[in-house]
């Protein structure tokens, strides 16, 4: 995982540097890897923030960031007052560590924090000053997309317009981006339609999509 997330990564700067714009986003387990790879070493500490819902503390200047400086007052003031945010982690990168990591705090501006059960204090949103690489600790996704009873997930109209505001962003930045398929047909053939989907009520992720479908792993492990 480690290694495959570091490709991407260097061919997201290299491609950056020379001006093909080329986004990423980094959700839970996405993000912490972004501060890994970037500090070149694991700078993440253990946390009681596994299956809870919490607001967001911004940090001065957040106004001026790329995620946010189009998003509505109303939305700001729902993400800071409101539980609406789903995290479901156990390790987070801290403040303090944060604030101590020159690498990391001269390339991510920070833009939110979270305060977990423990009262830990751990950054919840950042982006790239240079690159167009964005982290969110907590899943903007969930809100939306998964509907397990057992999970702490907010689906009520603030929590929905954050999910869409989160992938309207990204889309937008993904737009920036020139890259093609050669023709329809090819990129027919690489959609994800053409994936195995199945869904699984009882299961903690919900779906799952099967590439190079061999056989169905959950259903000969799980029965």
């Amino acid at each position: 995982y480690y290694q495959s997330g570091k490709y991407m990564y260097d061919l997201a700067i290299k491609a950056n540097d020379a001006g093909d714009y080329f986004p990423i986003w980094g959700t839970c387990l996405g993000f912490e890897l972004l501060t890994s790879l970037t500090a070149n070493k694991n700078v993440l500490q253990k946390t009681d923030t596994d299956n809870i819902t919490l607001p967001l503390l911004f940090q001065k200047g957040f106004q001026s960031s790329r995620l946010l400086m189009n998003a509505t007052e109303k939305l700001i003031n729902d993400m800071a007052s409101e539980p609406i945010t789903q995290n479901n982690h156990m390790f987070s990168l801290l403040v303090q560590d944060y604030n101590n990591t020159s690498v990391l705090n001269s390339f991510y501006r920070l833009i939110s924090t979270s305060i977990g059960i423990d009262q830990k204090e751990f950054v919840s949103t950042f982006e790239a000053y240079k690159y167009p690489f964005y982290g969110v600790q907590w899943h903007p996704e969930k809100n939306i997309f998964l509907w397990r009873t057992d999970q702490a997930i907010d689906h009520d109209f603030h929590a929905v317009e954050i999910t869409q505001y989160m992938a309207n962003f990204f889309v937008n930045e993904a737009r920036k981006n020139f890259h093609h398929y050669s023709s329809t047909d090819e990129e027919a053939h690489e959609v994800i339609e053409n994936a195995v989907r199945t869904f699984y009520p009882d299961f903690r992720i919900g779906e799952i999509f099967y590439f190079n479908y061999t056989g169905d792993y959950f259903v000969d492990k799980y029965g």
